[in-house]
C-alpha cells in the first residue's frame, strides 16, 4: 500500500511538471508564431494535392476592402488585428520534448 502512496505521489508530481512545462510554452506562443505555423502547415499539404482547384464561373474575388466595408468598427479591429502575410524566414522547427 505504500509503494502505492509514493507511485501516486511520483506520478502527480510528473503531470504538475508536465503542466507547468505546457504553459510556459503557450505563454511564449504569439499570434504571429500560430498563424505563420497555420499558413506552412497549409503550404506544405497543398504541395501533397494532385488536383488543380479552379473556381466555379459563378464565384467572385474578395478582397480585405471589400470584406471590411460590411463589418461593423469592432469586426473591423478585429479583421485588421488578425491580417497576416507569409514570414520571410523559414518556420519554427519544434525541438522534440
Amino acid at each position: 500500500m505504500n509503494s502505492i502512496i509514493h507511485m501516486v505521489a511520483f506520478v502527480l508530481l510528473q503531470a504538475e511538471a508536465i503542466g507547468k512545462r505546457g504553459q510556459e510554452f503557450m505563454e511564449s506562443l504569439s499570434m504571429d508564431r500560430i498563424y505563420e505555423y497555420m499558413f506552412n502547415l497549409i503550404s506544405e499539404y497543398a504541395k501533397l494535392q494532385d488536383f488543380k482547384p479552379t473556381p466555379p464561373p459563378t464565384s467572385l474575388e474578395v478582397c480585405v476592402e471589400s470584406l471590411l466595408c460590411y463589418a461593423d468598427e469592432k469586426q473591423r479591429t478585429f479583421l485588421r488585428k488578425s491580417t497576416t502575410f507569409p514570414a520571410q524566414t523559414p518556420p519554427c522547427n519544434l525541438k522534440p520534448v
